[in-house]
């Protein structure tokens, strides 16, 4: 089948449109199998069925889409949620879309842009976020929190931003999870930038791919937490981790940090680009050398000495 670049309110060239194209996964499965819900803040808030009938709030739009999975049982199909951006959207997010695709559309310049505070409050399945903008306006706290049990997660080309002068501790903070996805998103990239670009949290971390990535923190780009023997075939590639701070000449503290302080091999790390004191950490003991494993063809700056980074046996 074909996906014609004429689809919807202004999205229909570009970054979206690929997206689609990703969505229809090349099986010749039509993208908007479930149901389609709209929000826009000038929607008239009747049942979010069109742009003219959208709700005005992401909230109502999920407890909709969620209602409508929940009557659907265990059936296959997704949901999908377009977001209108003829204007930001000053929303705190508790809740998430199970098994939806939130899609960030019409976007003169940038993603969309949602600002609150994103701090999911209970597990949700399959959540997929594309084009969207998360702008924190609360200080000292993660820009997006998701809780242990929010499997199936994804941000596809989103950024993840703390409000000007708010210094966040994470741009995403994330519990246990299974099969995530964080590709070609822009984390940390506010000014001042938060402590960590991205915390990993929980004891349980599996198949969690984080690729193409802009990842910025004053401390840290990406740290996973002492976990359990549940953590692997976590993919780190090809991001860019960096301090870009214009209150400090300082640099970046450590890259990818592990504070497992057991001799495991949770990822894989192959061709980032790290400028930190210390590119890739581990507090733990290699042992049997399986961390040695871990790393290939990571270009780093360390102190401004730049090499490439093919092993490492402890930070």
């Amino acid at each position: 089948m074909e996906i014609k670049k004429s689809i919807e309110q202004g999205f229909g060239s570009g970054g979206l449109y690929d997206i689609l194209n990703a969505l229809n996964n090349g099986m010749g499965v039509f993208p908007v199998q479930g149901k389609t819900y709209y929000v826009q803040p000038g929607g008239n808030g009747t049942d979010g069925s069109s742009w003219e009938n959208a709700f005005t709030t992401l909230t109502l739009a999920f407890a909709a889409s969620n209602a409508n999975r929940d009557a659907a049982g265990g059936s296959n199909g997704r949901n999908r949620i377009y977001v209108s951006s003829g204007a930001d959207i000053t929303e705190d997010l508790t809740t998430m879309p199970k098994r939806c695709d939130v899609i960030g559309v019409g976007c003169a310049s940038g993603p969309l842009t949602i600002i609150g505070d994103c701090h999911i409050a209970a597990a949700t399945a399959d959540t997929h976020w594309y084009n969207i903008r998360f702008w924190c306006d609360e200080a000292s706290s993660p820009v997006f929190t998701a809780p242990a049990g929010c499997n199936g997660l994804e941000f596809h080309g989103c950024w993840l931003q703390n409000g000007d002068g708010n210094s966040a501790s994470a741009g995403l903070k994330l519990g246990n999870c299974i099969d995530g996805k964080i590709i070609g998103c822009k984390i940390g990239t506010g000014n001042p930038p938060p402590v960590d670009g991205i915390q990993i949290d929980g004891t349980v971390c599996i198949n969690l791919e984080i690729r193409d990535n802009v990842i910025c923190a004053t401390t840290c780009g990406i740290e996973i937490a002492n976990g359990t023997t549940a953590d692997y075939g976590m993919v780190i590639s090809k991001n860019i981790i960096c301090r870009m701070d214009p209150n400090s000449t300082s640099q970046l503290t450590y890259g990818i940090r592990y504070l497992d302080t057991n001799s495991r091999m949770h990822s894989i790390m192959v061709g980032n680009w790290i400028s930190a004191t210390d590119a890739i950490s581990h507090v733990g003991s290699p042992g049997n050398n399986m961390l040695s494993w871990s790393a290939m063809a990571n270009w780093i700056n360390e102190a401004a000495t730049a090499t490439m980074e093919d092993a490492v046996v402890d930070g």
